[in-house]
């Protein structure tokens, strides 16, 4: 999971080094002007907005981004001690509000649980026919086994099983790892991806499970899903590359 996150009050700060003590990915910016410019680059992250930014208005901002991307996961971010500040804030539509209140955990905690739900999980563990994810300890099984995972690589795969049965292109997996704080190549990425199913073949998956549509990007198909379209006589797989 990627985050980004505006950082103009302490509170942001603080917020930003939670997240990253929790080993969530983060793309911190200064202000609304910057945090509009990383959404096309850094797609289907979790976006956290302060409700106090130097140069816009917090909720017309967050309009912006729903009007822009309707099913974006958005946050507020206030520093408000009333509980009825905060539920006002909650009833403008943002999918949650983090206070300082909150420890780091909770922090991570409810931006998972708003991720997982809007992936339409409706807990912290992600199931993908046999590969379990546990996003709160986060680690992964196939079957009974456990994958050894490099942090990147359980990142990489906790996104394909949010996003399951869908393309997620190049440039999106390479915003969720490198945010636009660094630049790689589509064969870098092509190196990761590989040395992924092996880790995962090491545990018992077929090397298959995570699918490459050549020149544009990867997705997660179980063996399921693939019997299941044998048995009735359809190809998703030959539809998603004929789609591309």
């Amino acid at each position: 999971m990627r985050a980004i996150l505006s950082t103009a009050t302490w509170f942001g700060a603080k917020v930003e080094h939670d997240l990253r003590s929790t080993g969530t990915l983060v793309t911190a910016v200064s202000d609304a002007g910057d945090l509009l410019a990383c959404l096309d680059l850094v797609r289907r992250a979790a976006i956290l907005i302060e409700t106090d930014l130097p140069d816009r208005n917090w909720l017309s901002l967050f309009h912006e981004i729903r009007n822009a991307q309707p099913a974006a996961t958005v946050i507020a971010l206030s520093e408000s001690q009333s509980v009825t500040e905060d539920i006002a804030i909650l009833s403008k539509g943002v999918d949650d509000i983090l206070t300082p209140r909150m420890s780091a955990d909770e922090v991570r905690a409810r931006v998972l649980r708003v991720m997982t739900r809007r992936a339409g999980f409706a807990t912290s563990v992600l199931r993908a026919g046999a590969l379990t994810i546990d996003t709160v300890a986060r680690r992964a099984f196939w079957a009974s086994n456990p994958l050894h995972l490099t942090p990147s690589q359980y990142e990489v795969l906790e996104h394909l099983v949010l996003h399951k049965e869908r393309l997620v292109d190049q440039n999106e997996m390479m915003g969720l790892l490198y945010g636009i704080e660094e630049g790689t190549l589509s064969c870098t990425l092509h190196v990761f991806v590989h040395s992924l199913r092996c880790r995962m073949a090491q545990a018992g998956a077929p090397k298959d499970v995570i699918h490459s549509v050549k020149g544009r990007g990867y997705c997660l198909v179980t063996p399921e899903r693939r019997e299941a379209d044998r048995a009735e006589g359809y190809d998703w797989l030959t539809f998603l590359s004929q789609a591309a």
